[in-house]
């Protein structure tokens, strides 16, 4: 089924990156449906950035799927971007509040989320 208003892409050297429109609202079901489409770009843990356009919300149960263990073993570190500083507010507290196995990090331009994920590639040997 395809998932409505989400892009997942991969970039040249190996970042996921799903962007989810304006507006969006994260529930469990559509974190699972992109980590699937994930999987099918590419295997092993990568570093993820997240986009969003405008404010959004997401449900409890999308928190606890995506800083659970499925989702933390294929994920080496989590950049969120967008526009709104109560984005920002909401992904620190999911940050402090869901305790991901992974680093975590804010940013409003997607030039400095995807430098700081270059920091997290695994090199090829290590996955």
């Amino acid at each position: 089924m395809p998932i409505p208003n989400v892009h997942v892409a991969l970039t040249s050297d190996g970042i996921v990156v799903a962007d989810f429109g304006r507006f969006p609202t994260l529930t469990k079901e559509l974190l699972e449906q992109t980590f699937g489409r994930r999987q099918h770009l590419v295997s092993g843990a990568r570093p993820v950035m997240v986009v969003v356009g405008g404010a959004f919300s997401a449900t409890p149960a999308a928190h606890r799927f995506a800083a659970g263990r499925r989702y933390g073993d294929q994920t080496t570190a989590l950049a969120m971007v967008g526009d709104y500083a109560v984005c920002e507010s909401l992904f620190s507290l999911f940050a402090h509040l869901d305790k991901p196995a992974f680093p975590c990090r804010y940013f409003s331009h997607t030039d400095q989320a995807l430098a700081w994920l270059r920091t997290h590639l695994v090199p090829p040997d290590h996955r």
